[in-house]
Parts: structure tokens; sequence; C-alpha cells
């Protein structure tokens, strides 16, 4: 007597049920490729969070420069050297090295923004490229001291001799501001584009300007006349304090403005470099 050869159970779902089901529970390895691609996509920090992070460091090593330079008033200034590489009233040491690299950077950041800008994009290349040639210029100053040394030629500061050459010159203080004006009226276009696209950032920048200029010229000037000569040396040295950090928080303030646009920008440009890749990898193989 043969025995009945056992069969396999049968399902009571039809197979296209089966495969669906399959399907559902074991989603494509691609699927989870692409989600995962997008949540790697999604943490990454965004334009304004790496700006943010620049801003966040320069100033830490704007309130460490000034730590220092108290710490060196404290103590006495026992190591002259020590002394030199921290004194914020003096030059060719950490601080002015510091300032001008914080202004090279922003002088690259608009040179970026003037090299991705299209022609017929508003503010204009050159807009962009003399604002970054002006930059890169009053980043040299800091290191070779160009106006410092025009001033030991001329042997005034410019709150001396400025007003009388104003008095005495005033055909040419015409022609300068006939200068200045005819600049403004060319510049106009791209100062007015600029302020429409870009108002956070250019306020901003106008907040920067605003400081350096607090601390560069009002507190300069307050300070050379006021208490550089007869005064407490403590008085003195709170002043160069504040007019050196107000100098270097400004200069942050406009590179945070400046490198956000700049960030933004390679961020927009990052898709299209993305997908051209394969095809500059096919032109490449098949050659």
């Amino acid at each position: 007597m043969k025995r009945a050869t056992q069969q396999p159970p049968q399902s009571i779902f039809p197979s296209s049920v089966q495969t669906t089901a399959s399907v559902v529970n074991h989603p494509p390895m691609q699927q989870s490729q692409a989600g995962s691609q997008q949540t790697t996509t999604t943490l990454k920090p965004s334009a304004e969070q790496q700006a943010r992070q620049i801003f966040l460091i320069m100033l830490a090593v704007e309130l460490l420069l000034v730590a220092l330079y108290w710490l060196d008033i404290v103590l006495g200034a026992p190591v002259a050297v020590l002394h030199a590489l921290v004194d914020l009233d003096g030059e060719g040491n950490l601080p002015t090295w510091f300032s001008s690299f914080q202004l090279a950077l922003i002088a690259l950041a608009l040179g970026f923004l003037a090299f991705q800008q299209r022609k017929s994009e508003r503010p204009s290349k050159i807009f962009l490229a003399l604002l970054a040639s002006v930059f890169l210029l009053w980043s040299a100053d800091e290191t070779a001291q160009m106006h410092e040394r025009l001033t030991a030629f001329i042997g005034q500061r410019y709150v001396d001799w400025l007003p009388a050459f104003f008095a005495q010159h005033q055909s040419l203080v015409a022609l300068f501001i006939v200068a200045a004006l005819v600049l403004a009226r060319w510049l106009w276009a791209d100062v007015l584009a600029f302020w429409q696209t870009h108002k956070r950032a250019s306020l901003l920048a106008i907040a920067g300007f605003g400081v350096v200029v607090l601390g560069g010229a009002i507190l300069e000037t307050i300070g050379y006349k006021f208490f550089l000569n007869g005064t407490t040396p403590l008085l003195y040295q709170t002043e160069v304090c504040f007019e050196e950090f107000f100098e270097m928080l400004g200069a942050s303030l406009i590179l945070y403005s400046v490198s956000r646009l700049a960030l933004t920008k390679a961020a927009e440009r990052a898709p299209v470099n993305q997908r051209l890749q394969p095809l500059l990898l096919k032109r490449n193989l098949t050659r």
C-alpha cells in the first residue's frame, strides 16, 4: 500500500496578493537609499546656520584678544614680547592680523558673489567686484599700515590737518564732492537692487559699518584728543579696548552678512553641479 505524498499547504490568498504584500513588506533598496539621502540633506546646516557659526567663532576670538589685553595690563606686562603681541593699541601683532584676516574673508566672499553673478542680474558684477576691492585694500592697510605711514609723513593725524585742508582748498573739495556724487549716481541702481534683494544682509552690513565708525573714527578721535595726554593710563586703555573691539565686531557683522549670501549662493549652485557630475563622468569615460 503506497503512502500518499504529502502536498504543501496551499495558501488561501492568490499569488498576486502575495506579490503585493511582499512589495509592501520589503520596499526596494532604491527607495530606502533615497530616503536616507533626503534625511542626510535635511541634517546639513543651512547657510544661515553656517554664517552664524562663523560669526560666533569670530566673536569668541575677539573676546579672547580683549581678555589677553587686560590680563597683560593687570600683570604689568611682564614679558615684552607677549605684550607686543596682544597690545590692542599696537601694530603688526595678533589683533592687527585678525582684523586683516576678517577683511580679507569679506573680500573673498564678495569676490565669490561677483564671480557667480550673471551679467543681466542686479547688483552687477562690477559693483560686487568694486566692493571686494575696497575690502581687500582695507585688509592690506591693516597689515601694511598705509594710513599710519601717511600720517607719519604728514606729521599730523587727519583730525588735525583735515579741517585746515578743507578751509584752504575749497575748490578741490568741491571737485571731490562732485566726483562723489557722480560715483553715487552711477552705483545707485546697484545699491538699490542690493537693498531690495537682500534687506536683512543690508541691515547687518549697515550695522557693522556703524559699529566700525563708532570705534575707528569716533572713539579713536575722542581718545586722541582727550585721553592720550593728561589722563590716567587706565582711562586711555579702556578707550583703546572699546575702540579696537568695536572695529573687530563691526567687521564680524559685515562678514556675517556677506558670508550668509555667499553660502546661500553656493548652496543654490550645488544641485546643478550634482546633476552635471554624471554627464561629465560619462563624457570623460567615452574619450
